[in-house]
């Protein structure tokens, strides 16, 4: 790419001669112009002023004769160097002004989000650390050093009052990616169940063996929130509630819409299962396809079986509620809740 740069002049203020107590002319005046230097024709810095002379509409040269006369005249006194002609400079000053507000706001943004995506989840947790059932595992993180903390899975025996009856469940098989699923961990309890000791921890405990604020650093709150859970001199974070022993269903984060229809896609890390009723809760579409449709179940490998929800008649950005129920092939029935616009949706079991 040519690099044009180089210096030019503007005018800045236009003096007859009888402004300069010079006897009049017809047709001439005196010009004060401001010498620039620019790149890519945008002015950067002065390079001072110049006089000259205007005659029949050409630019001439200011006789040595008038100079002295021209620079010390009160009329010209007030010329001033124009802002403008730092125009490059100030130009970028504000982009980089521009870009640090706006990085600014993407930011605060960003932080928004992420503190009503962590509310959003901490009242999750707390409503399912209030239902516990003997068929939940709560997961809670183990805090190592440094960053060396594992995760491990606490399976509800007993619940008798503030008492709970937990057995724990470390993972001691290879795990495919990065964190065990559902059905893995279901594996791991029934494969050394009869042979790990249960403890017992206090509800009490458990309530305070979470994140309560949000903090940017997650380290930071998990190194604030530790509590003694298991008695045993060490430091744990619940982190989650997780339903076993049935159809375990999650947000996938894929789908599509477009037009009169709605499709989105979940994972089902437990049993299979069909869907055996579909309730418009807050209308929007026409869900009833999904009546009978088969939910597979745990898939070993690296994703968990997914299926699609579908809906048709569909109006995009508005709001809709379902009630999805699953049957087991026990006839166990199980409740899903699902809300929200578009691809984006809570899912919360009933």
């Amino acid at each position: 790419m040519r690099i044009v740069f180089g210096w030019n002049t503007f005018k800045i203020r236009s003096f007859s001669l009888n402004d300069l107590g010079i006897k009049e002319e017809p047709g001439i005046s005196i010009e004060a112009r401001q010498k620039y230097f620019h790149l890519f024709w945008i002015p950067f810095f002065s390079l001072g002023r110049k006089w000259a002379v205007r005659k029949g509409g050409q630019l001439y040269e200011l006789p040595q004769s008038l100079e002295t006369l021209v620079k010390t005249s009160s009329a010209t006194s007030a010329v001033k160097t124009p802002f403008y002609t730092y125009a490059g400079p100030l130009l970028i000053a504000a982009g980089v002004i521009f870009y640090q507000l706006n990085d600014s706001l993407s930011n605060y943004k960003d932080k928004q989000h992420a503190i009503q995506s962590f509310n959003t989840e901490k009242a999750e947790l707390e409503s399912k650390l209030q239902h516990l059932t003997t068929k939940d595992f709560i997961s809670v993180k183990r805090l190592g050093d440094g960053w060396n903390d594992t995760t491990i899975y606490l399976k509800i025996e007993d619940i008798k009052g503030d008492q709970l009856t937990v057995t724990p469940v470390e993972m001691t098989t290879p795990i495919q990616g990065s964190y065990a699923r559902a059905w893995e961990v279901e594996d791991e309890y029934n494969r050394y169940a009869t042979t790990s000791p249960s403890v017992k921890i206090s509800f009490k405990q458990l309530q305070n063996a979470y994140v309560k604020e949000y903090t940017s650093s997650d380290r930071e709150a998990l190194k604030t929130q530790g509590v003694n859970l298991l008695n045993d001199g060490r430091n744990y974070v619940a982190t989650d509630v997780v339903r076993h022993f049935g159809p375990i269903i999650s947000k996938r984060g894929t789908g599509g819409y477009g037009g009169p229809k709605l499709f989105i896609e979940l994972n089902n890390e437990g049993w299979p299962a069909t869907v055996s009723d579909i309730k418009e809760l807050t209308g929007n579409g026409d869900w009833s396809s999904n009546i009978n449709k088969e939910v597979p179940g745990r898939k070993l490998g690296l994703f968990s079986a997914a299926f699609t929800l579908s809906a048709i008649n569909y109006t995009e950005g508005k709001p809709y509620k379902l009630l999805l129920t699953l049957k087991d092939t026990t006839g166990q029935l199980y409740n899903y809740e699902m809300e929200g616009v578009n691809l984006e949706h809570t899912l919360k079991q009933l």
